[in-house]
């Protein structure tokens, strides 16, 4: 029941960044979430938010970046952006590549991978776990920290993901500028 509730509530943050409702239907952000960035510096493209839990006192950390391109997936999706999404959960990383429609195929059952590129290095294979409610619509990233590392270094990073019956395809995330400074246990 707390997966699925859980999964419900990452699902509207990710679909809130993805369809641009106005401010005033979005989630409350934290305070000094809004990023700014220096004179000449590129805009950065995540967005932050936070989820707080008032029954239990604890918040969830969210920054999600859009891609900057869309992929086809079939006549039935058409054209879909990706998202790349970190979650933090009182010191629990999680790393999540999301699509709004469509299908991913990595599960929890079989090896299944990304692949990554971070700027102009070396293409890096990382697991993709499918979500314990079903959710084909998002897959996890593993290992977080080793993926979080990366990206907190990189301007770009291309992922490419299999998706049902298109095989796989390249989304495109502009990731300079990502403030993350949440610590997840053993760091």
């Amino acid at each position: 029941m707390t997966n699925r509730i859980w999964l419900m509530g990452i699902t509207s943050v990710l679909l809130l960044a993805f369809t641009g409702v106005s401010e005033a239907q979005e989630p409350k952000a934290s305070q000094g979430s809004a990023r700014v960035a220096a004179k000449g510096a590129p805009a950065s493209n995540w967005e932050y938010s936070e989820n707080k839990d008032q029954m239990r006192g604890t918040v969830k950390h969210f920054a999600v970046a859009r891609s900057q391109n869309t992929v086809l997936l079939s006549s039935l999706y058409g054209e879909v952006q990706g998202g790349l999404a970190l979650r933090d959960e009182g010191g629990e990383l999680n790393i999540m590549l999301t699509i709004d429609r469509g299908q991913f195929l990595c599960s929890r059952f079989t090896r299944s991978i990304v692949s990554v590129k971070f700027d102009d290095g070396d293409i890096v294979d990382f697991p993709c776990i499918g979500t314990d409610a079903g959710n084909t619509g998002t897959v996890f990233i593993e290992p977080e920290k080793v993926f979080l590392a990366k990206l907190k270094n990189s301007a770009q990073v291309i992922i490419e993901a299999p998706f049902f019956q298109v095989g796989r395809k390249q989304m495109v995330f502009r990731t300079q500028g990502l403030e993350w400074n949440y610590n997840s246990p053993g760091e």
